[in-house]
């Protein structure tokens, strides 16, 4: 318990000292580090090496999705919802389900895939896939700024370490995850001036997720100041707003009871700005305290350290590419949800691309004596805070074991005899019925079904049950055991129980069993 502590909340420590180490560079005349990256590579060795790179990460996160979800540690939030969408789409032909919700026509995409391959497997290494070829126009960005193929390779290296993009790998499944390499690519095909290569993957980059047209709005007003690309950036700008007016005025209210909820309604994370766009103005004009108060909460701050001090506050030195983010902290900082600003989810898939472009541009910045010392301290603090907050199999979060909840530990990649007896469970449930299962309970066979719900919402109608209490006692996307419990128990007046084991409960609805004469019955 001491050494957690003293990993999570004296993180700041080795920053601390490599930063003072970066300033007393100025003054050192060691020069070991700076030969080591003045040798470069050849043009030969660095593709193969970046690779390499590519490779290692793709293993390694494909193979841990992959067995979260054999392992029976993926949930219906969000993986079985979006699986859900895709099987609709490519099975019924529900094309809706793009718009529903979220406005992601990208999915399209895993559509097409999904009909040849029609797996959970094919979504999880589709998004590894993506997020492990984001490493390609970042190198390249990388060696077209700085001119050294060995420090490109460097900050590949940092941002597979980079602790949110592990999560963005390895929390489900999302479509948030595409917008990372997309951003990237719109930079390097910015900075090699191929314009039409920029507007294809700006116009995917609108396709991703409606929260992320303000970031590629941003963008498209980047290419006009600083390419003086009139057209196509203003058509990338008014594109944007264009989509995000659509789908919060027309394509949102359609599916919502003709409101958009997340400005419309109490319950709403964004509900004290007040109500709609104009409410929302007159917040930020005539009470910016409000907003101000929510802005310096805490958790906020510490989520932007968590995001820069890997990068030893770097991107700082480029604040022209920062700038652009503001769209994306914005939404997030000014949302009251926990979720929007931790880093363990997809919430930080917009902001990665830019941090990391304004990363390239600022060791710009930096002399060669210099930059060569803060990229090898970049790179140390890198490996420390994976340890200390990151996912991947040298992190403290990969190998602790407590009371806490812990979706990261080593034993949540392994299949128990527990997870085969939730597997007899699910092959009892037939194809083309309704199902409600624990959100902590998911399988593909599932979500392949026209009605699919996460307990408890429409239990009672639904004709089976799965339930496990071992696992984490969900209701809705929320852990509330008392409220589990209270419900286990309201079941059986409805539902009878066709398998229990080991705390997994299968059940299916009583109007579905054939009537059984009774031979008491005189009738009979």
């Amino acid at each position: 318990m001491i050494f957690n502590t003293l990993l999570k909340y004296f993180s700041f420590l080795p920053l601390l000292i490599l930063c003072l180490l970066l300033v007393y560079s100025k003054y050192s005349p060691i020069k070991t580090h700076v030969r080591f990256f003045e040798k470069d590579f050849d043009n030969n060795t660095s593709p193969k090496l970046l690779w390499l790179l590519i490779g290692i990460y793709f293993l390694t996160f494909g193979a841990m999705s992959c067995l979260r979800y054999i392992s029976f540690h993926s949930t219906i939030a969000d993986l079985g919802f979006y699986e859900n969408k895709i099987w609709q789409i490519a099975h019924n032909d529900k094309y809706e389900y793009l718009f529903g919700g979220h406005f992601s026509p990208i999915l399209l995409i895993h559509t097409l895939s999904y009909q040849f391959l029609p797996s959970t497997f094919t979504l999880l290494i589709l998004q590894t896939v993506t997020i492990a070829l984001a490493a390609i126009p970042l190198y390249c960005l990388s060696v077209r700024i700085l001119k050294n193929n060995k420090i490109s390779l460097v900050i590949v290296i940092i941002f597979f370490l980079f602790s949110a993009v592990e999560y963005n790998n390895l929390f489900d499944f999302h479509p948030d995850h595409i917008i990372i390499v997309l951003i990237l690519s719109c930079f390097c095909f910015l900075e090699t001036e191929r314009r039409g290569w920029f507007f294809f993957f700006a116009i995917l980059a609108l396709l991703v997720k409606e929260s992320y047209l303000f970031s590629v709005a941003a963008l498209g007003l980047y290419a006009v100041i600083r390419y003086k690309w009139h057209k196509i950036g203003f058509a990338v700008f008014v594109l944007s707003l264009t989509l995000f007016f659509i789908h919060a005025k027309i394509i949102l209210p359609q599916f919502c009871e003709g409101i958009n909820p997340l400005i419309q309604s109490p319950e709403s994370s964004y509900a004290y700005l007040g109500n709609g766009f104009s409410g929302i103005l007159k917040t930020f004009f005539l009470n910016p305290l409000i907003v101000i108060r929510e802005l310096l909460h805490l958790k906020k701050i510490l989520f932007i350290f968590v995001l820069f001090s890997p990068l030893l506050f770097i991107p700082l030195l480029s604040p022209w590419i920062l700038i652009l983010t503001i769209p994306s902290f914005a939404i997030q900082l000014l949302s009251t949800a926990p979720l929007h600003y931790t880093i363990n989810n997809q919430y930080t898939a917009s902001l990665i691309p830019f941090i990391f472009v304004s990363f390239v541009y600022g060791l710009k910045k930096l002399n060669t004596k210099k930059l060569s010392i803060a990229i090898s301290s970049v790179c140390i603090v890198s490996v420390w805070f994976n340890i200390t907050i990151g996912a991947s199999p040298i992190s403290y979060l990969f190998w602790e074991y407590t009371k806490t909840v812990n979706p990261y530990f080593f034993k949540n990649y392994m299949v128990f005899s527990h997870s085969r007896k939730i597997s007899i469970a699910i092959s009892m449930i037939p194809e083309g019925v309704s199902v409600c299962a624990q959100n902590s309970v998911y399988t593909s066979r599932l979500a392949k079904r026209d009605i699919f719900y996460v307990f408890p919402y429409e239990y009672e109608r639904a004709d089976y049950i799965i339930l496990d209490e071992k696992r984490l006692k969900y209701v809705g996307d929320h852990i509330d055991n008392e409220k589990y419990d209270i419900l286990l128990k309201e079941i059986p007046k409805t539902h009878t129980i066709v398998f229990q084991d080991d705390g997994i409960y299968l059940f299916k609805k009583k109007a579905l069993f054939p009537l059984i004469p009774d031979k008491n019955d005189p009738e009979f």
